[in-house]
């Protein structure tokens, strides 16, 4: 026996258009409006040159941060990065611990294994120092992401 809900003939077209609303907003999938995030991997002050790699925004749960994504984005050989969340640009607002993980070139060459450019505590989300705000309007450079060798 069908409900008197679901008998209703205008409640398909409800029930899609709440989910065609709701995967307009923004990211897609409930998650919200993405603010577009870029910037530069630094290592010692200039863009880290001449590698791949990619960064990774995971919601920092300490700072009241329970989006449940990590937006994610390629490292250019300019050392440059833009996130993208499920396919979308941008990331939600908030909170995140960023992870860092730059590959040299030769890094998957079996013979011709390389050390990373940056410190290993950049590419671990327990250790990493970078913590960074994603916001509707910031500043320049407030993307830019500050590493070291040590």
């Amino acid at each position: 026996m069908l409900s008197p809900r679901a008998a209703s003939p205008g409640f398909p077209l409800v029930s899609g258009a709440c989910l065609i609303a709701c995967l307009a907003l923004g990211c897609g999938d409930g998650i919200g409006t993405c603010y577009p995030v870029d910037g530069r991997v630094l290592l010692k002050g200039k863009p880290l040159q001449g590698m791949a790699g990619l960064v990774m925004f995971v919601p920092d749960r300490d700072k009241g941060n329970n989006t449940p994504v990590n937006p994610t984005g390629e490292i250019d050989t300019q050392g440059r990065y833009q996130l993208s969340t499920r396919g979308n640009p941008g990331a939600p607002a908030g909170w995140y611990k960023v992870v860092v993980n730059p590959f040299p070139p030769g890094s998957g060459d079996r013979g011709d294994v390389r050390r990373p450019p940056i410190h290993g505590r950049y590419t671990v989300e327990k250790t990493t120092p970078l913590r960074i705000e994603v916001i509707a309007k910031p500043g320049a450079g407030a993307y830019d992401l500050k590493t070291t060798r040590n």
